[in-house]
Parts: C-alpha cells; sequence; structure tokens
C-alpha cells in the first residue's frame, strides 16, 4: 500500500525534490562564488601593487621624481592592504569548508 502511495504521489513530490535539490546547489554555488571573488580581489591588489612600485621606479629614473615616489607610496599601501585581504581570504575559505562540511553532514544525516 505504502509503494503504491509513493508511486502515485510521484508527480508531486519528485518535482519538490528536484527544485529543493537544485536550490541548494545554487547556494553553494553562490559561496563559492564570493569565495573566488576574495581571491581575485587579493590577486588583484597584489598585481597592481607590484606593477605601481615598478612603474615608480620607471619614473624615478625618468625624472619626474615626484610622480615616481607617489606610485611607489601607492604600490606600498597596496602591498599591505593585500596582506589583510590575504587573511581575511584565509578565513573565508576556512568558513566555507566548515559551512558546506556542517551542511553535507546535516543532508547525509536525513539518509
Amino acid at each position: 500500500m505504502k509503494k503504491l502511495l509513493i508511486i502515485i504521489g510521484s508527480p508531486l513530490w519528485v518535482p519538490i525534490l528536484i527544485t529543493v535539490s537544485a536550490l541548494i546547489l545554487s547556494l553553494f554555488a553562490m559561496l563559492f562564488a564570493v569565495i573566488i571573488l576574495f581571491w581575485a580581489v587579493f590577486a588583484s591588489l597584489a598585481a597592481s601593487s607590484f606593477a605601481s612600485i615598478i612603474i615608480g621606479l620607471l619614473n624615478i629614473i625618468d625624472a619626474t621624481v615626484l610622480i615616481g615616489s607617489s606610485l611607489i607610496g601607492f604600490g606600498f599601501v597596496l602591498a599591505g592592504l593585500a596582506i589583510f585581504v590575504f587573511f581575511g581570504c584565509i578565513y573565508a575559505t576556512k568558513c566555507a569548508l566548515l559551512i558546506t562540511k556542517k551542511s553535507m553532514n546535516c543532508i547525509m544525516k536525513l539518509f
């Protein structure tokens, strides 16, 4: 009797199950997209600090000392920001992996 009710009710619960699983998958995709975004911000800060210091040195050699020294200072500021963002990225990645692990354990307990 139970199997018959499950089969008869499947047009109702199968689409709901597919929708819920797609929503959960999209939440995990958004979570890791934000983590990738944080790492991209770190990479752009590190690359722009390196480029700013190099261009500043080239400007000092080219006799535009004021612009070159300001670019070098800006590069150091960007390098400092990159260091802070790096630690934030590591923490955010660890938290995202912890959230994923706990939610997967909770989902696996249902089965």
